[in-house]
């Protein structure tokens, strides 16, 4: 995983004259999948790293020994799709997914959302509002799970509080920044976990049994 200024002055023996033999030898042999994302922003001399690459490539048979690249855009840059033909006319396997005019086996990515726009509640009112939901919800599909994400660390506390004081302080766990990781692990074993958005980059419930 790189990003074009890196892959340049990889390619292009940029790196410190001790380990830029090295680095461009890793580069060139070293990858089955090599990937390049949204290359469509790539000014022209990282545009031409990535074609060098793919000329190399070809000149030197990694192509025929497995390597396969991976471009991804939304908006190919004609002169890219030039390259691509010269490409092709010297055998280089070239597959197009589009997937505007191949969609007949789409799989949905996401579980589908219902979302709600609602005015600014005044905050004790906000949280009394998200802990008749909670409770409500729970009474109704205690068999399944739920997690409340709000951004604020107090707000989470405080909606704590109040279900604590309507008898659910068992059946609830926090996850925040500051929770420690065997806490977390407890905290998501839980049916209703309270959580701030820490958990919205790169937190995984990890849970026995899954859900």
């Amino acid at each position: 995983v790189t990003n074009p200024d890196i892959f340049y002055y990889a390619a292009f023996f940029k790196y410190n004259k001790l380990d830029q033999v090295n680095i461009a030898s890793s580069f060139y042999s070293k990858f089955a999948t090599v990937i390049f994302d949204e290359f469509h922003l790539y000014d022209a001399k990282q545009l031409v790293s990535l074609l060098f690459y793919l000329a190399l490539s070809k000149v030197f048979g990694f192509f025929k020994q497995g390597r396969r690249v991976v471009l991804l855009t939304a908006t190919p840059e004609p002169a890219c799709e030039e390259a691509f033909k010269s490409l092709e006319a010297e055998g280089v396997k070239i597959a197009r997914i589009d997937g505007e005019a191949e969609n007949t086996h789409l799989l949905p990515s996401q579980t589908s959302v219902q979302l709600q726009l609602r005015p600014e509640l005044e905050r004790d009112q906000l949280l009394k509002e998200i802990a008749d939901e909670i409770c409500q919800r729970f009474q109704n599909k205690s068999n399944q799970n739920g997690a409340v994400i709000l951004d604020s660390k107090d707000y989470i506390n405080r909606l704590a509080d109040l279900l604590k004081a309507r008898g659910y302080g068992q059946y609830f766990g926090r996850i925040t920044g500051s929770t420690p990781a065997q806490e977390r692990l407890w905290a998501a074993q839980q049916p209703i976990i309270l959580a701030t958005s820490t958990v919205d980059v790169g937190f995984n419930f990890e849970r026995h049994p899954d859900p």
